[in-house]
């Protein structure tokens, strides 16, 4: 189905680059659009539309007739026109489309001598911002984190629940020697309230195993037993945050004697644990015990793709 076109008048060469730069604008307008009509996130949509705006301005910079090519002036008339597609919604599909189409238009049109300084870098990187922000609008990606992962896996919130805000809600899970616990949020607006809004601890010792709290304007503190971790948090992004958790078996003995913890954030480990279990250390062991994961009303945060994984 045909949604709309658009008349563009411009003279153009013989590769078409100002009318192709039209459609690039065309697109990024309509995918605007969209998002304002179908989406109620008033801090994404400004996102969306800072990036846009970032990305169609900075096309202007691009000297492509410092290159080696032939340049037609004859002025044409080029209508543009948007028919959406049938296995897909226009956000999601806008929000390939015109990263690629911005993508497509520097490799053909520009050359060295055309771009302004980190000029590529930048492109690149709002490029790919805007692929994110749009497909978060239109909710593009939507799985069960769980489907493709062997042993045990309990998906306690999937992808497709991104603006799911827990008022107060807690769920426990019996703990193994091989653990994995994953979960994205997204980062709360300045003025939201500071406090804890998840924790997962030990219902037999009463120990806290991870823990996150909103600590200021624009800082997150990630906590174990024995680490800790702070990440800044610009309002509306989202962030991941990974533990795994391993006991290992001592020498000759069944006994859990090493405890192991790596934290990742972004997928990156940022942190590290490692406690011998002995009666000269303050370390417990999980294995066979309860966890029981908080999540805790006071900053109003959105959780997505939250998992626990034993292998």
């Amino acid at each position: 189905m045909k949604l709309c076109s658009f008349l563009f008048i411009c003279s153009a060469n013989a590769l078409n680059a100002e009318s192709k730069k039209g459609k690039i604008q065309f697109l990024s307008d309509l995918l605007v659009e969209h998002t304002r009509s179908e989406n109620d996130d008033a801090l994404l949509l400004e996102r969306i539309e800072k990036t846009v705006t970032k990305l169609v301005s900075a096309l202007d910079t691009v000297n492509y007739s410092a290159c080696d090519k032939e340049f037609d002036f004859e002025e044409k008339n080029v209508e543009f026109d948007y028919t959406e597609p049938e296995d897909k919604t226009v956000i999601c599909d806008l929000a390939e489309r015109v990263p690629m189409k911005i993508r497509s238009w520097v490799r053909q049109f520009g050359c060295k001598k055309a771009f302004v300084k980190k000029y590529m870098k930048k492109m690149r990187k709002q490029a790919a911002r805007l692929k994110n922000l749009a497909q978060e609008a239109g909710r593009c990606i939507c799985f069960d984190p769980c489907a493709k992962l062997s042993g045990s896996c309990w998906t306690i919130v999937d992808s497709c629940e991104d603006e799911l805000n827990f008022s107060d809600f807690s769920h426990s899970i019996h703990i193994e020697p091989i653990f994995k616990i994953y979960f994205e949020f997204k980062c709360p607006a300045e003025n939201s309230t500071p406090g804890k809004f998840f924790r997962m601890y030990s219902e037999e010792s009463g120990k806290t195993l991870l823990e996150v709290e909103k600590t200021d304007e624009d800082s997150i503190l990630v906590t174990n037993e024995s680490v800790d971790f702070s990440l800044a948090c610009t309002p509306g992004d989202w962030h991941s945050i990974e533990l795994e958790h391993q006991e290992k078996t001592g020498f000759r003995t069944n006994d859990f004697t090493l405890r192991e913890e790596w934290i990742k954030i972004d997928g990156v480990v940022k942190r590290a644990n490692i406690q011998f279990l002995s009666s000269f250390s303050d370390a417990v062991s999980f294995v066979d015990d309860v966890m029981i994961f908080d999540f805790l009303p006071a900053t109003g945060i959105n959780f997505r793709n939250l998992f626990v994984h034993t292998f």
